[in-house]
């Protein structure tokens, strides 16, 4: 008889075809061009390409941290910034991922039976969807190295459940969790129990101090720079304007009111349901695994893409699937369930990836296009990704202020609008129309950059091209006639 494939070749096998069955319609869609799935990722690539000039920020001579992670840009420095580098780190991530998910599944006491396998490789398909493995390696953000940072946590978890000791390149992925995203503090203090469990005391200390210190040591770098502690992006989307009570109210509010977090409130409450039914040592882990949820939901956001709370998903996905054993039938039919509930919830971060690239293709890089190849001067924008990233010297005014520190505050009307642009002499501004309530009298409409697709993960379907005094209009008029009919099908400018 033929052996079986491991679990962990079938694991990569199948992302190996899944991140080829999305990547093929998304070069295709995007007319070749490829393009990632948010225009997050060249904020960062920006970003690198100045941390490699010796400054931090995306204009020079003003200091910023408009990435929301402080390990991703260094690491993309290291690889010359280059615009596909995400891509290459995401499906090295994604494909490592893949290996670690089948030698967690394949250490389960599995009947070595044809039935066996085909439940084995269908836990594996199941995991990669519900993890939206595959559509976050093409969003080209942090997320896919935050995913492997966090099996490797599980994968941890599962050897202390065994009562075999944490290998050390888990203990070095909890370690590096937190300088990735700030969420992953959590599972940095979750190991630290682990270790603490195992009577290991002192690595558990020296865990936490190599999690958080660098964290401090950035803090104080921002501190530096005259910023605050936290980099403006987290500020930013999270909302940290008023005290710690307030903010901590205001988002267990949102959490109840937001019906994405139900996921996570499910899985935490089946933990510690689990943690009933287990003795000392493991109920202290599902009660510690349970804890992921609670500092999601009262710190952590959702959605935007199906990236938020995913590794949180994810995680207690897998601690649930440890503490069930599921390697009989009968439990294995209800994990499969439990899973696949998860994988259609978050299927579309998959299916819709291709779609979501061909609106930044359309949208954002059309934007880049005219700035760089037409305006070549400062701009003002509410989506500046593209726009900062291989237009130096031209500076970008961040109107929602991830690169624009002076832009981060919750009132911005018209008055505030007409007085940071005049102040910065800028002539161009490209927003979406909805996102302020009114915009200067004195701004004059020229053009409207119109979406050729259904808008995904944009702002909207319409960016407004405005003038800011009329000798800017008559520079601007003559280079958008140029620019739209240099245009590719799909994306249209409406001339005004």
């Amino acid at each position: 008889m033929k052996p079986s494939p491991s679990p962990a070749a079938m694991a990569v096998a199948m992302a190996g075809a899944l991140l080829i069955a999305v990547g093929l319609p998304l070069l295709w869609l995007t007319q070749g061009h490829g393009d990632y799935t948010l225009d997050d990722p060249y904020i960062h690539l920006a970003l690198a390409q100045r941390i490699a000039q010796g400054f931090y920020g995306l204009n020079p001579g003003e200091s910023a941290a408009p990435s929301s992670s402080l390990l991703w840009p260094l690491l993309l420095t290291l690889l010359g910034a280059q615009r596909f580098a995400p891509l290459l780190i995401n499906v090295a991530c994604t494909l490592a991922s893949a290996w670690l998910l089948g030698r967690l599944v394949g250490q389960w006491s599995w009947p070595q039976d044809a039935a066996s396998t085909r439940r084995q490789a269908l836990t594996l398909l199941l995991l990669l969807l519900a993890g939206n493995l595959i559509g976050l390696a093409y969003s080209g953000m942090e997320h896919s190295l935050q995913l492997l940072l966090t099996i490797a946590c599980a994968y941890a978890l599962q050897c202390a459940w065994q009562q075999r000791e944490i290998p050390r390149a888990c203990l070095l992925a909890a370690a590096l969790g937190p300088a990735v995203r700030y969420e992953l503090l959590s599972l940095l203090l979750l190991m630290a129990t682990l270790l603490w469990l195992q009577q290991r005391r002192r690595d558990a200390v020296l865990l936490l101090l190599s999690g958080t210190l660098p964290l401090l040591g950035f803090a104080l770098f921002l501190h530096a720079q005259g910023l605050p502690p936290l980099p403006g992006s987290v500020m930013v989307k999270e909302g940290l304007h008023g005290d710690g009570a307030q903010f901590l109210l205001q988002r267990l509010h949102e959490a109840w009111q937001d019906r994405r977090s139900i996921p996570l409130l499910l899985l935490g409450a089946a933990c510690l349901w689990q943690a009933g039914a287990q003795r000392a040592q493991r109920r202290w882990m599902l009660l510690a695994a349970a804890g992921v949820a609670v500092a999601h939901l009262l710190c952590g956001r959702y959605g935007w893409f199906y990236r938020y709370e995913i590794y949180a998903a994810l995680f207690l996905s897998l601690v649930l699937l440890i503490s069930l054993q599921p390697v009989q039938p009968q439990r294995w039919r209800y994990s499969a369930y439990l899973l696949a509930m998860l994988a259609l919830l978050y299927l579309p971060g998959t299916l819709l990836a291709p779609l979501s690239a061909r609106n930044i293709y359309e949208q954002q890089y059309q934007m880049h296009r005219f700035v760089s190849l037409w305006w070549r001067r400062d701009v003002a924008a509410n989506d500046i990704g593209w726009l900062a990233y291989g237009t130096q010297p031209l500076r970008v005014l961040d109107l929602v202020g991830l690169a624009t520190p002076e832009a981060a505050r919750p009132d911005k009307d018209a008055a505030w609008l007409q007085a940071i642009v005049a102040r910065r002499k800028i002539g161009l501004v490209m927003i979406y129309p909805n996102w302020f309530g009114q915009v200067p009298a004195q701004w004059i409409l020229l053009a409207q950059l119109r979406l050729g697709s259904r808008p995904i993960v944009v702002g909207g379907d319409t960016v407004n091209f405005y003038a800011s005094s009329p000798q800017a209009a008559a520079e601007l008029r003559p280079l958008l006639r140029d620019f739209a009919a240099s245009l590719p099908a799909g994306p249209h400018l409406e001339l005004r």
